[in-house]
């Protein structure tokens, strides 16, 4: 079907669709997946007043997008100081971590649902400068009337998963219609500049850029709470299986139980990638005849137990500082894995599994570097475990990850360049 047609019906229903998006909002606020006193921020109603001279808008999905804009934005602050920094999330998971990050000139809203008059309604309050979509946010109304607000509309450290690049294959038309909205593209992989290229992107306004996750600041974390919990797990060696997601838990709780006969001295942090299922990965340890507490319960490690589920969000950064080495999860299942930088700027030696699509250029590098080992299955991951602990290899895994991250660092500066070209 023609993209104009295909674009021009979504819009229609958007523009229409407001009750049925304030049914959605309440819905959601029920379920604690929106916030009750700033919900009227969905319907593009601003809580704060617009601050005088230039706004720089950059909207990221979530947590882990928004925390590796942070370098990014220190950036744009120190060469636009008068500027004000307008940072847009969808989820108020986003908008507790980010709350530690907010200072003067640097204002969180959430967005507005992609419903055409809110749109409207929060492009008018704001009145940005510049408008800098993060990865794959690519909302239609949104890049609508952004474009017919003649504000230029950049999208950066694009990446896109192979169901979604295989979707705009089937709707080329609107790919080409929708993309073209977007004045300027980074991407993250050759692969990907050549899928949008052949989507009808201009060559010529759109390039590669690693990821700005490799740029990010190191992790932040409690002081307090890291010595609090090093004392208690002073003699134990510190497994960190972080951001793992369904159908890993089992695999990793079956390697931990089979490791434990040999080093009995082993702990095993499970951190998942979605806190919500804290309960449930609970549930599973006990089953597998562990005993194991949640952290959101306000729980410490014990040494009378073996696992500890850390189920809260923003404390990957004591756990990397504690751990002796982690797993990084959504790679033993098709997630495609998750960023390796957050670790390896800690210091702390990286094992995972096949599936690291959404950061394969940086996995590339540290496996050709030894900087990260590659398992395909369990009997794998329990070896590799017991080479990191008995052939003591933690330390060259350890230096080797952090000069490629070292090696990695200029996104964030040729990021700033483009993004000076737009603005006026």
């Amino acid at each position: 079907m023609p993209g104009t047609f295909l674009l021009t019906t979504y819009l229609f229903v958007s523009d229409v669709c407001a009750p049925i998006g304030r049914m959605i909002a309440r819905s959601r606020v029920q379920s604690g997946k929106e916030d009750p006193d700033r919900v009227n921020e969905r319907f593009g109603i601003a809580s704060q007043d617009r601050p005088k001279g230039q706004v720089i808008w950059l909207h990221a999905a979530s947590v882990g997008e928004s925390l590796s804009i942070l370098a990014l934005i220190k950036e744009l602050r120190e060469l636009y100081p008068e500027a004000t920094i307008l940072l847009t999330t969808g989820t108020v998971s986003s908008a507790r971590v980010l709350n530690a990050y907010l200072e003067e000139k640097i204002i969180h809203q959430y967005n507005p649902y992609d419903v055409g008059p809110w749109v409207r309604k929060f492009l008018v309050h704001w009145q940005p400068t510049v408008a800098i979509l993060v990865e794959s946010e690519l909302w239609p109304s949104l890049m609508t009337e952004t474009r017919k607000a003649s504000i230029p509309l950049l999208l950066i450290n694009g990446r896109f998963s192979s169901k979604s690049i295989k979707f705009w294959q089937k709707y080329s038309g609107t790919a080409h219609t929708l993309l073209n909205k977007i004045d300027y593209i980074t991407v993250q992989t050759q692969k990907t500049l050549n899928e949008l290229v052949n989507l009808g992107y201009s060559q010529s306004q759109i390039e590669v850029i690693d990821t700005l996750k490799q740029s990010a600041a190191p992790l932040p974390y409690s002081q307090s709470d890291l010595r609090t919990i090093q004392s208690l797990l002073k003699d134990k060696i510190v497994w960190i299986a972080a951001s793992t997601h369904l159908g890993e838990d089992e695999l990793i709780l079956e390697v931990f139980r089979s490791l434990l006969q040999k080093f009995p001295q082993l702990f095993l942090v499970i951190v998942p990638r979605h806190p919500e299922r804290g309960v449930s990965v609970l549930e599973r340890v006990i089953q597998f005849g562990f005993k194991a507490k949640l952290r959101s319960q306000s729980n410490l490690p014990s040494q009378d137990e073996t696992i500890f589920v850390s189920d809260t969000l923003g404390e990957l950064g004591i756990w990397y500082r504690l751990g002796q080495f982690a797993f990084i999860g959504g790679s033993l299942v098709s997630v495609g894995g998750h960023n390796p930088y957050e670790p390896a700027l800690l210091g702390c030696p990286i094992i995972h599994g096949p599936h690291t699509f959404n950061f394969v250029g940086a996995y590339q590098r540290l496996m050709a570097n030894k900087g990260s080992l590659l398992v395909e299955d369990t009997d794998q991951l329990e070896k590799a475990i017991e080479v990191v602990i008995a052939e003591s290899c933690q330390e060259k895994l350890r230096t080797n990850a952090q000069k490629i991250v070292q090696a990695d660092e200029n996104s964030v500066q040729r990021t700033v360049a483009i993004i000076k070209q737009f603005m006026s």
